[in-house]
């Protein structure tokens, strides 16, 4: 992130010609300017990505909706078994069982309508980034046309992008740790789905994780939307700079300006929309987990009530073997699903790390 074009006096000289102010005439430390087509052909990738993005989560749902089909068909073939006039089980446990699976059918449909809304956030957040990124790539432009180079502008908001470089730092390690704590929650909801039915304790272990994990996803990504304000806060004031010290009475950079004007305007309104799409985004990925929580805790009941639903355990046992197949149907579909999140998963950091190479392209 360091790298330097050419070196301080040429870069000195290059600042003076350029009209900088003499106190803002400082060593340069801007990174290689790009060719105008390396920044729209990322660009271009990035609107690519938002695409696969797109197609991605439709995978991961449908696996989603097939996953509670299959468990759905797995439950109905318990009852079936619990109100078999051959069946001999505690009558309270039918009445439990049937109550439990009603409000467990209710959390799935609540559960698959955030799917669909975290969907909706993470493109909402994508087309966001795009659109900020394509004006921060037309103020670089800009500002290197004012300043007769990249490293020229540099020189003359030194200390603007010191400070908005500490800020993309400070940003990245809040984007990994919030990631890091998202894919061990969505392992850990996995790994408890997988076992809470044959454990009545494991259930409890894994509300209590889960519930914690949460409460540190949400500190984690409140860290990251404070990060990334002031990130957006860091970029404003170097072009900000570099807009004041253009030379107004020049035409040529009169029109720069006017023009740069016009961009932080729009910039202004890419920033509004893009926090207000973090904030979006992070509340869908904070209610899918919290029903996704909850549905796990119901399927651990309801294994709970069935193990313990006969009067025998022959005949329990004779009963769970006339559901297997469902049962590992279920299974199945879950670990298609585990699968299906974690390649999204894997996507969306995928387009976080271009997102950073297009930023990185700039200051």
């Amino acid at each position: 992130m360091d790298r330097l074009t050419t070196t301080a006096c040429l870069s000195l000289a290059v600042a003076l010609f350029a009209g900088c102010p003499a106190e803002q005439q400082k060593k340069p430390v801007a990174r290689a300017a790009p060719g105008p087509s390396a920044v729209d052909r990322k660009l271009d990738l990035h609107r690519e990505m938002q695409q696969q993005l797109r197609a991605s989560h439709e995978e991961f749902l449908a696996k989603s909706d097939l996953y509670e089909e299959q468990k759905g068909a797995y439950l109905a073939a318990v009852s079936a078994e619990l109100t078999s006039p051959k069946a001999r089980v505690k009558p309270e446990a039918v009445k439990a069982i049937g109550a439990m699976t009603t409000e467990r059918t209710q959390v799935a449909a609540d559960l698959s309508a955030s799917l669909s809304l975290l969907g909706e956030a993470l493109s909402t957040r994508a087309r966001a980034a795009h659109a900020m990124l394509s004006v921060e790539a037309k103020l670089w432009d800009l500002e290197a046309e004012g300043y007769d180079g990249r490293a020229a502008a540099a020189a003359c908001a030194d200390e603007e992008i010191r400070i908005l470089r500490d800020t993309l730092v400070s940003l990245h390690v809040a984007q990994k740790g919030q990631q890091g704590v998202l894919a061990t929650l969505v392992t850990r909801e996995f790994e408890a789905n997988a076992t809470v039915g044959e454990d009545i304790h494991a259930r409890d272990v894994a509300d209590r994780q889960l519930a914690e994990m949460r409460t540190d996803l949400d500190q984690r990504y409140a860290t990251l939307l404070d990060t990334a304000r002031a990130y957006d806060r860091a970029s404003d004031q170097v072009h900000r700079k570099l807009l004041q010290g253009l030379n107004k009475a020049d035409a040529k950079q009169q029109v720069i300006a006017d023009r740069m004007g016009a961009l932080l305007r729009e910039r202004d309104a890419a920033t509004q929309a893009i926090a207000a799409a973090r904030t979006q985004l992070k509340e869908a990925v904070l209610k899918r987990a919290e029903l996704r929580s909850r549905e796990i805790s119901h399927d651990g009941e309801i294994a709970a009530i069935l193990d313990g639903a006969f009067k025998d355990a022959a005949l329990r046992d004779a009963a769970l073997i006339r559901v297997r197949s469902q049962r590992d149907g279920a299974s199945e579909a879950r670990v298609a699903t585990q699968n299906a999140e974690l390649a999204l998963a894997a996507l969306r950091r995928k387009l976080a790390t271009l997102e950073g190479d297009i930023t990185a392209l700039g200051y």
